[in-house]
């Protein structure tokens, strides 16, 4: 059976649908239809759910929508996080100094080592992988400043998240001026809470 892993910026592109929200559908649909298994560390899981968290601004209770629901959709699609014990630690810190990738993403290159699968990511640090026996699907570039779709209706369980003609991506939040990224922030979670409306 084909394996996939997904790293944190793969399975973020879907959760934002950006450009490559379409191949990590693809992948969960492979999976459903029992043609695949799709994987990510569980260290990569915390990076994805560290963002989710900021975007919808903590555990607060008067957040407009909870992290938890967001993240416990989330749960609902075919991906088996795998365990970071100690010989994932150690296998990381091998690929990290093999390949020259962050420490986090090297969680995701040697699960995808181990279990022979192919690697998605938007992480183009994963180019030092050339030559090597690891299989790389690349998701395309986004567009600097591009407006994406917003949250996936999959993942918020929500139509109207998507009914927002514009959006900004949670992975370009900390490249704004923080004045700019509070703003985004409460248009975001507005966003998910399918509070604004398409006139805004």
């Amino acid at each position: 059976m084909k394996k996939y892993v997904l790293d944190a910026s793969a399975l973020l592109r879907y959760v934002e649908d950006e450009p490559g929200a379409g191949v990590v559908l693809r992948v969960f649909q492979e999976s459903r239809d029992g043609q695949a298994e799709v994987l990510m560390s569980a260290v990569n899981w915390g990076e994805v759910t560290y963002v989710i968290v900021k975007v919808c601004g903590g555990l607060a209770q008067q957040s407009p929508i909870e992290a938890g629901k967001v993240i416990a959709n989330l749960r609902k699609t075919p991906l088996r996080v795998v365990s970071a014990d100690i010989v994932q630690a150690e296998a990381a810190a091998m690929f990290k100094t093999n390949f020259n990738v962050p420490y986090a993403d090297a969680f995701a290159g040697s699960l995808a080592l181990r279990e022979s699968a192919i690697l998605v990511t938007a992480d183009f640090d994963f180019k030092n992988l050339s030559g090597h026996p690891i299989q790389v699907e690349f998701l395309p570039r986004g567009k600097k400043g591009a407006a994406c779709a917003g949250i996936n209706r999959h993942v918020v369980g929500d139509e109207r998240a998507l009914q927002e003609s514009r959006s900004d991506s949670i992975l370009t939040l900390s490249l704004a001026p923080v004045a700019v990224r509070r703003q985004v922030k409460r248009r975001q979670r507005h966003r998910w809470a399918g509070l604004l409306s398409s006139e805004n």
